[in-house]
């Protein structure tokens, strides 16, 4: 099967033209806020040859976040796609944020929950 040119597959995704514009327009309802963070992934063998990318990435996130708050203790993230929670249980781990994660597959919240447990 074909896919769609990137450029059409990146508006259905994550614009107001595409065909998931519902869920853009429902985070507008329910979030306060103009901007978001698509921290995306790595291929599967980049961990392994240069280290995590993604660790790197929420790090210096998190990093600057945290430059811009008198204390990260208790202040409150939200993780949209959350995955298995790696990024997130970093972010609560190497700086005290408390963060909430959220992801469509079952399957990853069950995993994030176990992963955050330990």
């Amino acid at each position: 099967m074909d896919q769609p040119p990137l450029r059409k597959r990146i508006t259905d995704q994550f614009s107001y033209r595409g065909e998931r514009a519902d869920i853009w327009r429902a985070f507008d309802l329910l979030l306060e806020t103009d901007a978001f963070l698509n921290l995306g992934y790595s291929e599967w063998y980049q961990p392994h040859v240069v280290g995590s990318s993604q660790r790197r990435l929420v790090t210096e996130v998190g990093a600057r976040l945290a430059s811009h708050l008198p204390a990260t203790d208790g202040v409150r993230l939200l993780d949209v796609g959350c995955g298995r929670g790696g990024p997130a249980i970093h972010l609560a781990d190497q700086f005290g944020f408390r963060v909430t994660g959220l992801d469509l597959v079952p399957y990853n919240i069950e995993r994030a929950t176990e992963n955050a447990r330990r």
